[in-house]
């Protein structure tokens, strides 16, 4: 059985959740910026009211962002083949006409 993640507050004995203390907040947050959920951070509920308000007040006063920026490196596409002939030029045309147009 997992042993259940215990509150970086709770280790450093903290009773208040200052919202300028961002290097606390951050601990809290994803790589996204995304406050993390209780079985994550390992917070009781009240603990997890606090931070999230905190975080909420940190970023209303601009010592957070409300989103990280995240960079990722793009993938090559392995099967680029039948995109290949079609880009190269325009479609084909149709050699004989549709049936059913030859009478008008």
């Amino acid at each position: 059985m997992r042993r259940k993640r215990v509150s970086p507050l709770t280790i450093g004995k903290i009773e208040y959740v200052d919202y300028k203390d961002t290097d606390l907040l951050n601990k809290f947050l994803s790589e996204r910026s995304k406050i993390k959920a209780r079985h994550n951070s390992g917070n009781d509920a009240q603990q997890q009211r606090a931070v999230a308000r905190a975080i909420k007040n940190a970023r209303e006063m601009a010592l957070m962002p409300y989103k990280a920026a995240v960079t990722t490196q793009r993938r090559e596409r392995r099967n680029d083949d039948d995109r290949s002939d079609r880009a190269s030029g325009p479609p084909p045309q149709p050699t004989t006409p549709p049936p059913g147009t030859e009478g008008e």
